[in-house]
């Protein structure tokens, strides 16, 4: 082999190896680079849920340890519309035994009233699973708007709506409106999946609306 045909082989062949080395090096920094976006995009999901809404509405929600008040006002807005709707309703379809599915939710979803009296408490005084069981009565509650004053800390609330209590030969509508506080949890879980229960609860206006007789 002559020695210009060696050079020219050299510099071919160091020119191929700087080349190749070339790529393996974007190759490497290309397959970090995806890891860590791929990993950084594993990160951000771990740090987010499905919630569903009581209209079956799905949304993501962020965990966090603590959490962004206005961000959660949405979720805290629900809590009380399912706390209300559970904890102001009730008829034969939803009691095993003597117990009251919506009772249960209601419960998962609040602490206690003003005078430490839980929900199940105030079933108990207007004897409302005797109620549903021995006459047959019907409670229905729906929420007509809920506000929060986002400067208190933990934040105070107020849910206005109505209650109707159905009976053999009467239907009684009356006002359900009532203050509470309403905090974030340590987690969420099946039962409160939206971390935040209700406190302090003060029914203020429970004038009856109409008194209809058949």
């Amino acid at each position: 082999m002559k020695l210009e045909s060696l050079d020219n082989y050299k510099k071919d062949s160091t020119s191929f190896r700087t080349f190749a080395g070339v790529i393996v090096v974007i190759s490497i920094a290309g397959n970090i680079l995806l890891y860590y976006l791929t990993r950084k995009d594993i990160e951000n999901t771990y740090k987010q849920i499905w919630v569903v809404d009581r209209n079956s509405r799905p949304y993501k929600a962020e965990i966090r340890n603590s959490f962004d008040y206005e961000e959660r006002v949405f979720e805290y807005e629900e809590v009380v519309r399912e706390f209300y709707e559970n904890a102001f309703s009730c008829d034969d379809s939803n009691i095993r035994g003597n117990r009251s599915g919506n009772l249960e939710r209601a419960l998962h979803l609040s602490v206690s009233f003003v005078n430490e009296q839980t929900i199940e408490d105030l079933w108990l005084e207007e004897n409302v699973i005797g109620n549903v069981l021995e006459n047959n009565w019907v409670y229905k509650a729906k929420v007509d708007s809920v506000l929060f004053d986002l400067r208190t800390e933990p934040i105070r609330g107020y849910a206005f709506g109505k209650q109707q209590i159905e009976m053999r030969r009467q239907s009684i509508t009356r006002n359900m409106h009532f203050s509470f506080i309403i905090y974030d949890v340590e987690k969420r879980t099946r039962q409160n999946p939206f971390g935040a229960k209700m406190d302090q609860l003060d029914i203020f206006n429970n004038s009856v609306l109409s008194n209809k007789r058949e």
